[in-house]
């Protein structure tokens, strides 16, 4: 069996016919069914918010990995393409990448790559230049600008760090408004353990509670879940409002609007809340906060 890590970016536009999350949950399925062994899932890798760049809401890649046998990998490759041809978005810049780990010579540079796009500027040229030489990395565009070969190389890289992305999806224990030590919880969810967001491993007899689900992170190559104190100065596990709150520093999270339209994924949407613009379609992440994409009249 080979192992690989697979990961596309750029698939969608505004329109949101789409988004890259469901595209890569096909292409995943499509995977297992030529008998690939998928690790943990797909993971989102949130690269670099700067307009400086163009992207459609998050900026985020969608990557898995799993081993699979040597002779169906190219059949892989070719449904992933298909895929995403048949599905992408009109305007939307597609890239894929598929990284063959044990003929990969230079790992620590794909790492690289993918830390240098969080926090920099990179130009498609790199993209290609760097896949060239690595080794067991092929790096392909399917429309557009193409200019989501960067965000695809990128995650290959976060991924094979171990130490970046939450899982697509939502992690529950079958209850609601629920509280479990932290041993019992971690068993439930199927993680290794349950971090504070210092970093402190919770000791196994800590009640922590959970509201609805858990937004499950990868750390040190393992499932995660971390916990936040809540009101009561107990623990709460965290869901994805919760990790991803950079981009309320405006407070502009603005009710009612009438151009309010749900994001066609629920996984990009933050909480259940309708007409906010943490959930809308339209809204795109910046460094300042939310941005409408749409002009209001």
């Amino acid at each position: 069996m080979i192992r690989y890590s697979l990961c596309v970016d750029d698939t969608d536009d505004l329109t949101k016919k789409t988004s890259t999350g469901k595209i890569a949950e096909h292409i995943k399925k499509e995977a297992e069914s030529l008998g690939s062994v998928i690790d943990y899932g797909i993971t989102r890798h949130q690269l670099l918010l700067d307009d400086a760049i163009v992207y459609t809401s998050h900026n985020s890649s969608m990557c898995f990995s799993g081993s699979i046998s040597e002779d169906q990998l190219s059949r892989l490759w070719e449904k992933a393409a298909d895929i995403i041809m048949a599905e992408k978005a009109e305007t939307a810049d597609p890239g894929l990448c598929l990284c063959r780990l044990d003929q990969l010579k230079f790992p620590e540079k794909l790492l690289a790559f993918g830390k240098k796009a969080q926090r920099s500027v990179i130009k498609k040229e790199e993209a290609y230049d760097l896949a060239r030489s690595v080794g067991g990395t092929r790096l392909e565009e399917f429309g557009g600008t193409g200019i989501g070969v960067i965000g695809a190389l990128a995650g290959a890289g976060l991924r094979l760090s171990g130490n970046d992305g939450s899982i697509r999806g939502k992690s529950g224990i079958g209850t609601c408004q629920t509280t479990l030590s932290a041993a019992e919880m971690k068993n439930r969810l199927g993680v290794s353990h349950i971090i504070e967001r210092s970093g402190a491993v919770l000791p196994p007899d800590t009640p922590v509670y959970i509201e609805d689900y858990a937004k499950i992170v990868l750390l040190d190559h393992r499932l995660v879940a971390v916990a936040k104190r809540n009101e009561a100065d107990g623990f709460e596990l965290c869901k994805k409002s919760d990790l991803y709150t950079g981009d309320k520093k405006t407070g502009a999270w603005e009710l009612g609007c009438s151009f309010f339209k749900r994001d066609n994924d629920e996984e990009e949407c933050l909480d259940d809340l309708d007409k906010t613009c943490c959930n809308c379609l339209y809204r795109r992440w910046t460094r300042e906060g939310y941005r409408c994409s749409i002009e209001k009249r």
